[in-house]
């Protein structure tokens, strides 16, 4: 199942300083196509464990087991709906274990897969989305603060419509009745995060025909105002949400499969977004996005997988919200992407589901510049109360300026705050869970586990 890539070169350097490069480390093939992914600890040993999508003439999905270095084990199916085409994992049903939501292109509905906590689940249950419902992506939040998961699902359309499905989760792994909020036209990729600073959850989308962005803001409560639209790239086809100019305000990355671009669109505050700033990809047709600081700067920096372009771009964060031009290397026909340290050294990683070749690469980091500079500060941090049920407590003998960033299980960036000496955490408003904090300054980075139980 498993062997090693034998492809022109083992070790890609992404410029002439060799300031960034990634080893394809292996590639794991299977005999589906896999599409979306996600990561996170499945089976409860602190490493990062993957899921993904089988979609073509299967209705399967796929668990990656990790390591630890990098590498993956044998892989394990799991049937879902008809075509598979995106997944979540969260907390569904309370239990502290970590569970899938699975979208079914072809059969208007979702499944739910619960998990064991040893990394296997559950037979799927299947909820519909209503008749004729095309269901793209999905992102898993607690919209009304009642410490249950609940998902907001982006429609595709061949029509000029477009539409964010809402299901309040009932802390059972169920999910309560469809209310539909328009956006723009055919939303490929969906988002959500506080994005104008009130401490409630809103959703964003990406919409291919209209290209642009549709923000709704969302009340607390589990419902939503009407969208405002923002231009990028056309036919954008995924979105990221992401403090890029360390302002400690959401922004936003998309990438444009038509206009072979990554767009960003800065936050302004109050919920809004300025002008679009356009970066070719070099490579066509990018259809998945995520990021992460690769060179190890302390800068955010987004990768795109460009699926016609075989080839993977990276955009190095250049401060303030810039990036620098895309540097690419090839790779068959990759789809969906995740960034995280997959093998502990403190690297961000990337793993990439595959068509071509019906499998998964892992890139291990293996930069240099900037990376080695970056040194263990564990013994410089504490947090307590932890568990905690609502705030909490940052203390470090640092006195140099200092970024935390807390991560949900799903890699999604849901706080940004600066931190000097001892300061006081607000976490009333996200859901119960694990998160990953990471704290970053001048002498290196820590990264510790919080858990929020209500």
């Amino acid at each position: 199942m498993k062997k090693i890539i034998t492809l022109l070169v083992l070790l890609f350097c992404l410029n002439a300083n060799a300031q960034l490069c990634f080893n394809v480390d292996t590639n794991y093939v299977t005999n589906s196509y896999h599409n979306a992914i996600t990561c996170a600890d499945f089976n409860g040993d602190s490493k990062l464990d993957v899921a993904v999508t089988d979609n073509g003439s299967t209705t399967n999905i796929t668990v990656y087991l990790g390591n630890g270095n990098g590498s993956f084990q044998t892989p394990t199916n799991y049937t879902a709906g008809s075509s598979p085409v995106a997944i979540a994992n969260a907390d569904f049903n309370g239990d502290s274990k970590l569970d899938l939501a699975v979208l079914n292109l072809s059969a208007s509905n979702f499944s739910i897969l619960l998990g064991t906590g040893t990394g296997n689940f559950s037979t799927a249950t299947n909820y519909s989305l209503g008749t004729g419902a095309v269901p793209i992506s999905v992102t898993a939040t607690d919209f009304n603060n009642d410490s249950k998961i609940d998902l907001a699902i982006a429609l595709t359309s061949t029509a000029s419509v477009g539409n964010i499905s809402v299901l309040l989760g009932n802390g059972l792994g169920g999910f309560g009745t469809v209310t539909n909020y328009s956006v723009g036209s055919d939303p490929l990729s969906v988002v959500s995060g506080d994005f104008n600073g009130d401490g409630k959850p809103d959703i964003a989308s990406a919409n291919a025909f209209s290209s642009n962005v549709s923000v709704i803001l969302g009340n607390g409560l589990g419902s939503f105002g009407s969208a405002t639209n923002y231009p990028v790239s056309t036919y954008p086809s995924a979105i990221i949400a992401a403090d890029f100019n360390n302002d400690t305000k959401l922004d936003f990355a998309t990438t444009g499969y038509n206009a072979h671009s990554m767009s960003i669109l800065l936050n302004n505050g109050s919920g809004g977004f300025g002008n679009v700033v356009n970066y070719n990809t070099i490579g066509v047709n990018p259809n998945f996005i995520t990021t992460g600081d690769f060179n190890g700067d302390l800068i955010p920096d987004i990768a795109t997988s460009n699926y016609n372009g075989n080839s993977l771009s990276v955009f190095l964060g250049a401060g303030l919200g810039a990036f620098n031009s895309a540097d690419t290397f090839a790779m068959l026909r990759p789809l969906g992407l995740v960034s995280r340290d997959f093998n502990g050294d403190n690297k961000t990683d990337i793993v990439i589901a595959h068509n071509n070749q019906r499998g998964l690469w892992s890139l291990l980091n293996c930069s240099t510049a900037g990376i080695n500079q970056i040194t263990n500060i564990d013994n410089q941090l504490n947090i307590y109360p932890n568990p905690t049920s609502t705030n909490f407590v940052i203390e470090t003998s640092s006195t140099d300026k200092q970024t935390l960033q807390m991560f949900d299980v799903n890699g999604k960036l849901v706080l940004t705050q600066s931190i000097n000496g001892k300061t006081n955490i607000d976490a009333s408003h996200l859901a119960e869970g694990v998160y990953n904090l990471s704290l970053q300054n001048a002498n290196g980075v820590v990264n510790k586990r919080l858990v929020i139980v209500r």
